[in-house]
């Protein structure tokens, strides 16, 4: 299977939701940039990819939804998707590694009525066998003591070898620093990288920016009527829009 259907299989409506600018995913999801004049984003999540020391990257995601009011499991992951690709389309390099820091401090058990266990499902899958990086670590920042038991949703659809590069931090904690830079981080996290909304709103601007080959109908076409070289299906080659898997 290509990575490119492998992504589809995971959120399979993405293809009609990709527009940033004409923000079908709607103004009551949390987009405001362009529903009205200028800048008015409100996210109810944060992402931004920095690139550290030791050539890595540092994937980020922040949850800001105190009580999960209006937190939707199917909106982040189309909207991951779309920074992702974003992300890739500009970088040809890939990093010696990459590490996942995810901040959830407005967790709460109100997030096992908002998971989606098929949608997670997919995408763990396509996380784990089409994201063209060298997934390292991954960090979860500001963990409740409850943890474990949104944890056990996760861990059912992930592999053995991702579920030993998880490291949990409780609030207040240092030991994320054993692991990263401190000066490396974002300002939320002791760091000097920038404020968590500042890089969202980099990163909004870098989908805007990439917006055309986003949503063009070819950027989406996996190539599955082409034969290579040597008659190997379309499904022994990774097409798409992402470049060749590589995770150590």
């Amino acid at each position: 299977m290509t990575s490119e259907s492998l992504r589809k299989e995971a959120i399979p409506s993405f293809d009609e939701q990709v527009t940033p600018l004409g923000l079908r995913w709607g103004c009551d999801q949390g987009w405001r940039w362009g529903c009205d004049q200028g800048w008015r984003w409100s996210p109810f999540w944060n992402m931004a990819v920095l690139k550290i020391s030791g050539n890595r990257n540092l994937w980020l995601w922040q949850l800001n939804d105190p009580g999960l009011e209006k937190y939707d499991y199917l909106m982040d992951a189309k909207v991951f998707l779309l920074g992702a690709d974003a992300w890739m389309l500009g970088d040809e390099h890939l990093e010696d590694g990459d590490i996942a820091l995810m901040d959830v401090k407005d967790i709460s058990l109100k997030f096992i009525t908002k998971f989606n266990v098929s949608v997670a499902r997919k995408l763990s899958k396509f996380q784990e066998e089409a994201m063209p990086i060298r997934l390292k670590q991954v960090h979860i920042v500001n963990a409740p003591p409850f943890i474990d038991k949104l944890y056990a949703l996760m861990k059912p659809f992930m592999k053995q070898e991702y579920i030993n590069m998880v490291h949990f931090h409780p609030p207040n904690s240092a030991s994320l620093y054993k692991y990263i830079d401190k000066d490396e981080l974002p300002n939320d996290y002791g760091g000097t990288a920038g404020a968590m909304d500042d890089l969202m709103k980099r990163t909004l601007k870098l989908m805007l920016d990439r917006r055309d080959i986003l949503t063009s109908e070819t950027f989406w076409k996996s190539g599955e009527n082409k034969k290579s070289k040597d008659n190997k299906s379309a499904d022994d080659l990774a097409t798409g829009s992402f470049r060749s898997l590589a995770i150590d």
